[in-house]
């Protein structure tokens, strides 16, 4: 993994992975590459984005992630969060084009009760 930041707003990191995997007659060998380069921004001490890119060749999916979130109290958080995923396999053309596998936008607040 490697990462970069800029205090005190902004942090990029890149993490890739490779295992190679080599098994005996019938059983099938692989290498499973991981690539996920990730961004966080601060824009003020209560309001953060965060995105996340993914590759696997192993499940041959290209996925987002990216989250807006809002301190609005101690504890007490707003979160705006948007999920794209794609196949990347495509057997019948040569060009690369993904097809959407799934989407969603979700909306979640959680709240501190000093009971």
């Amino acid at each position: 993994r490697f990462g970069y930041r800029i205090q005190p707003k902004f942090t990029t990191s890149v993490e890739i992975n490779y295992d190679r995997i080599r098994l005996p007659d019938p059983y099938p060998s692989a290498d499973i590459i991981l690539v996920a380069p990730r961004f966080e921004f601060t824009f003020t001490k209560n309001l953060y984005w965060a995105t996340l890119l993914q590759y696997s060749n192993q499940r041959e999916n290209l996925s987002l992630n990216t989250r807006l979130q809002w301190r609005f109290a101690p504890l007490s958080d707003l979160f705006l969060v948007y999920n794209d995923n794609y196949y990347t396999e495509d057997r019948y053309n040569s060009i690369f084009i993904p097809r959407v596998k799934n989407r969603s936008l979700n909306l979640k607040l959680t709240y501190w009760l000093d009971l």
